[in-house]
C-alpha cells in the first residue's frame, strides 16, 4: 500500500535564499529520539552501490526499548532508490524514498520525508575526495511533526520522490564522479532501530561538450531554484538562464528540463505582491509539448514521476483554458497509455484518471 503525504501539507515557507553559500559541514541541534544506531552504520557497500545499516556491536539489553515485554529492534525499514544510477553534469537528482513499518503492531509516526521539514537528513558524499556536507535546502517548512502523526499497520509504508535541486550550498553534485546519498530518519519510535538500507550510489556524468555547457548554465544562479519550486516570475536570472540553454542547446537533455519549468511557470498565475499575472497559456502550450515530444519518443528519457505527470496535467489545464478540449483529452489518453503498467507512476496514472474524467 503506498501512502502519498506530500499533498496538502500545512507547512509555512520560512526562507528561499540565494545558492552561493560554501558548503559545510553541520549536524542536526535536535533530534527526537537517540540515533545512535545511525551514528554506527559502518556496513560494506554492496555490488549495487547501497549499504546496509548494521550496528557495529550488539546493542546492551538496557539500550533497547521495550514494548510488551519484548526487545523492538527493528521497527522501521527506510530505503532510498535513485530514479537511474547516472546522470549528466547538471541534471536534478531525484531518488525514492520509502519508510515502511516492518514490526508486527501499529506504530505511530510523522512520516516527512522532505528535507524541506528537517525531519529526515540528506548527506551528500564525493566519493573521490570523501568530502561529505549535508543538503541543506534552500528554503524550509515550519510544522509540527505532532500534527503529521499517522499510523501505520504491519507491512504499511510512505514513498516519496526527494529532489536534491536547491540547496543553501549550491548545486551539491557539480563535479563528475560517484556520489554518496545517505539518509537518516529521526522520528523513530526506538532509539535502536536498524532502519535498513538507507544509502545508495549515483554516478555523475560530464556528458559531451554541449551537454557540458548547459550544464554548467543549469547548476549556477537562479536555475535551481526555477527548477525546484517551477515558478517564480522574480527569479528573471534563472529564466534567462533556462531561455539560452533552449537557444543555444536545444538536443540536450537539459533543454528538457528547461522547457519543463519554463513550461509550469507560464501554465500557471503568479502573484507578485501586488498583482496576478494569469496563466500564459500560448507559452506555456508551446513549452510543455516539447517536453511531451520527448517523454514520449522512443529513446524517451528517465526523469521524475512528478515531471511527467505535472507535464501532462499542465499541458492539459492550458489546452483545456485555450479551448482546446479534445487535444487535452488526447493528452491525458495518452499518458495513461504510456504509464498504466508503471508502478512508479501509479499516484501520477490516479491522478490523470481523475482529470481526465472531469474534462
Amino acid at each position: 500500500m503506498m501512502i502519498d503525504v506530500k499533498k496538502n501539507l500545512s507547512g509555512l515557507i520560512l526562507a528561499s535564499v540565494g545558492l552561493l553559500g560554501a558548503c559545510s559541514v553541520q549536524t542536526s541541534d535536535s533530534s527526537l529520539n537517540s540515533m545512535d544506531a545511525f551514528e554506527a552504520r559502518k556496513a560494506a557497500k554492496t555490488d549495487d552501490g547501497s549499504v546496509a545499516t548494521m550496528l557495529a556491536q550488539p546493542v546492551a539489553p538496557e539500550s533497547v526499548a521495550v514494548r510488551k515485554d519484548r526487545p523492538v529492534v527493528n521497527e522501521w525499514m527506510l530505503s532510498v532508490e535513485p530514479i537511474k544510477s547516472t546522470f549528466l553534469l547538471g541534471e536534478p537528482i531525484v531518488v525514492r524514498v520509502r519508510l515502511e513499518n516492518v514490526s508486527d503492531e501499529p506504530l505511530e509516526v510523522a512520516p516527512l520525508l522532505q528535507p524541506e521539514f528537517q525531519q529526515t537528513r540528506y548527506t551528500i558524499t564525493r566519493l573521490e575526495t570523501g568530502g561529505s556536507a549535508p543538503f541543506l535546502p534552500a528554503a524550509r517548512y515550519l510544522t509540527l511533526p505532532a500534527t503529521h502523526m499517522r499510523t501505520f499497520q504491519p507491512g504499511e509504508y510512505v514513498e516519496e520522490e526527494v529532489r536534491l535541486i536547491a540547496s543553501k550550498a549550491g548545486w551539491m553534485f557539480k563535479w563528475p564522479g560517484k556520489y554518496e546519498i545517505t539518509v537518516d530518519f529521526d522520528a523513530s519510535t526506538s532509539g535502536a532501530n536498524l532502519m535498513g538500507t538507507h544509502s545508495a550510489i549515483v554516478t555523475v556524468r560530464a556528458g559531451n561538450e554541449q551537454e557540458q555547457a548547459a550544464g554548467r548554465i543549469m547548476m549556477e544562479g537562479e536555475a535551481p531554484l526555477l527548477l525546484y519550486w517551477e515558478q517564480g516570475d522574480h527569479a528573471t536570472d534563472g529564466l534567462a538562464r533556462l531561455e539560452r540553454i533552449i537557444a543555444d542547446y536545444p538536443g540536450t537533455l537539459h533543454a528538457v528540463y528547461a522547457h519543463f519549468a519554463l513550461g509550469s511557470n507560464d501554465a500557471q498565475p503568479f502573484f507578485n505582491g501586488k498583482t496576478t499575472r494569469e496563466p500564459r497559456l500560448e507559452s506555456a502550450i508551446e513549452h510543455l509539448q516539447a517536453v511531451r515530444q520527448a517523454l514520449r519518443a522512443p529513446n524517451a528519457p528517465v526523469v521524475p514521476a512528478h515531471m511527467r505527470t505535472a507535464t501532462y496535467e499542465r499541458l492539459a489545464d492550458s489546452l483545456a483554458s485555450a479551448g482546446q478540449v479534445g487535444l487535452a483529452r488526447t493528452v491525458l489518453d495518452e499518458f495513461l497509455s504510456l504509464y498504466a503498467d508503471d508502478p512508479t507512476m501509479a499516484d501520477g496514472v490516479a491522478h490523470i484518471r481523475t482529470l481526465r474524467a472531469s474534462i
